[in-house]
């Protein structure tokens, strides 16, 4: 997963390699009042994690569409994109995190708390940060518990997580405390899951699974 946080002189966002076709990743970028990017990443789907203003995304053969926090889409596996361009039409300036890869998407509007105004610009959220979770894979039977545990004492809770399987054939399981089923993560996939507690993300196949898991943690005091 990677997080990009700079603009070219044409306005592409720089880095990021689109050389595997089935990877996911991150990016957050600061477009200029009336601003357009492109974000030269391949994909499935586009889901906003963050940003301080509404936004016109538009895929490379799509139609603009606005796009808020906890929404995105997803499109036909026969019908990948090859770029996403972004548009600020806000008179002033807009930060946003965009992620993007391949699978289904979660609606999260109901569970974000946010308050707007028309025309006004938004109270900014607490500050956060992005921590990768250190496995790179689950082995055969085993799993990975993510319990909503701080990383250290400069962070309060949690405000989400994404659990990507790299896998091109398997599936992972999401489960509760109690060991009941959560949901499910299809091959090649990601999901984004906010919360702040218990996860267990489950490897039942006889065979490991290669994932990225990361976890964005609201900072003490900010």
């Amino acid at each position: 997963m990677q997080t990009n946080n700079s603009l070219n002189r044409s306005g592409v966002a720089t880095g990021g390699d689109n050389s595997l076709p089935k990877t996911s990743s991150q990016w957050t970028s600061t477009i200029p009042a009336g601003g357009v990017i492109t974000i030269p990443i391949a994909g499935q789907t586009f889901y906003v994690l963050d940003t301080t203003g509404q936004l016109t995304v538009r895929t490379d053969h799509g139609t603009k569409e606005l796009y808020d926090v906890g929404t995105g889409k997803v499109c036909h596996p026969s019908d990948l994109f090859k770029y996403i361009e972004i548009t600020n039409a806000n008179a002033v300036a807009v930060t946003a995190t965009v992620f993007i890869g391949f699978g289904d998407f979660i609606d999260n509007r109901l569970n974000i708390v946010r308050y707007r105004e028309a025309s006004v610009q938004p109270v900014a959220d607490q500050s956060t940060d992005v921590i990768g979770n250190a496995a790179s894979s689950i082995a055969a039977s085993g799993n990975v518990v993510l319990n909503g545990t701080v990383p250290s004492s400069s962070y309060t809770s949690r405000r989400w997580l994404i659990v990507s399987n790299r896998d091109p054939n398997s599936s992972l399981v999401l489960l509760d405390s109690t060991g009941n089923f959560v949901s499910e993560i299809q091959k090649a996939s990601s999901q984004v899951l906010f919360t702040s507690g218990y996860i267990k993300v489950a490897n039942q196949t006889a065979s490991a699974i290669s994932v990225c898991i990361s976890e964005c943690w609201y900072k003490q005091g900010a």
